[in-house]
């Protein structure tokens, strides 16, 4: 470390320093740093520290930090908020939304709402009052705040209708906005065809996405044959595969990975070469007993079709735990 004279007076080297820290996630000598300042240090430096918090799935200290700051601005707010939903805390992160609004220095921009609107999708399909209130801030968000909807909030009301049921009305928005749809908008109107079994609209929605993603980068048309498979439409899912196979498009199978003891473990769907394949497979069999004795049904049809039975299930499982 380079310690100049006066470093204590200077703001831009200490917040580069702690930057530099969580950059590397390096969060304990990032604290160390903070911590030892004779100042508190100004609203930037605090929402490096909050949004580093934040980064590395340390909720906890980020909030409570969070509540420590002296001032705030819109963008720490919006820091906050966005850690919440990329931690999956959707009612934390709408609990700190309406307690900005109630600050009197401080209204929601373009960001915060975006993240506002994927907590209430993220929910609504369990609570029909977060849908009305993600629509009243969709609607409203012009009239309240003077922010102008971009396509990330188009996205955000589309998927919070599609996800509660309304597909009509998110296909509606979708068509009528100002804006042209991106794929990011036709794959969750997709997604909500698949969680609400509305086949006829996903194969109209699938000419929308082709035209969007022509190489289908998303995995649109293994999506529309899981669909095809559930409704035991064998035809479909043939003329779904042919044309993958025209295309060259090949399945890619879901993956995931964890860091233990230095080691970092990949694990893919049926996949059998772990080191310890038997243990995992016995473990899973035991989340997926407990979880048939609370009435756990899995659906696996809108699973791979290249899977077996048995790491179909057990893709079931993984996916339910990891929810």
């Amino acid at each position: 470390m380079v310690v100049k004279k006066e470093f204590e007076r200077d703001t831009f080297p200490k917040n580069s320093l702690v930057s530099m820290y969580v950059s590397f996630g390096a969060m304990e000598d990032a604290r160390t740093l903070f911590d030892g300042m004779n100042e508190p240090g100004d609203v930037v430096l605090w929402t490096t520290m909050v949004g580093g918090y934040m980064k590395f799935g340390m909720v906890y200290l980020a909030l409570k930090l969070f509540d420590e700051m002296p001032d705030s601005n819109d963008v720490a707010w919006g820091v906050v908020i966005a850690g919440c939903v990329k931690n999956r805390r959707y009612k934390d992160a709408l609990s700190i939304f309406y307690d900005m609004l109630q600050c009197t220095n401080v209204k929601p921009n373009e960001a915060s709402l975006v993240c506002a609107l994927s907590a209430c999708a993220h929910l609504g399909a369990l609570d029909q009052g977060l849908v009305d209130q993600g629509r009243h801030f969709f609607h409203g968000m012009q009239q309240f705040w003077g922010i102008v909807p971009t396509v990330e909030h188009y996205g955000c009301i589309v998927d919070l209708l599609g996800r509660a049921g309304f597909i009509d009305q998110a296909m509606k928005i979708a068509k009528c906005m100002p804006i042209e749809p991106d794929i990011v908008i036709w794959r969750a109107l997709l997604t909500a065809c698949r969680i609400h079994e509305n086949l006829a609209l996903a194969e109209e929605i699938m000419h929308h996405v082709e035209r969007c993603d022509p190489l289908d980068h998303e995995g649109s048309k293994i999506l529309l044959s899981s669909m095809y498979a559930s409704s035991n439409c064998w035809d479909g899912v043939a003329r779904v595969r042919g044309t993958m196979c025209k295309q060259r498009i090949q399945l890619v199978l879901g993956w995931s990975s964890t860091e233990v003891k230095g080691v970092i473990h990949e694990f893919v769907a049926g996949d059998r070469t772990h080191p310890r394949a038997a243990d995992i497979y016995q473990k899973l069999d035991e989340i997926f007993n407990r979880l048939q004795t609370v009435g756990y049904c899995p659906s696996t049809l809108q699973i791979s079709l290249e899977l077996s039975e048995e790491d179909k299930r057990a893709s079931n499982v993984i996916g339910r735990v990891r929810n």
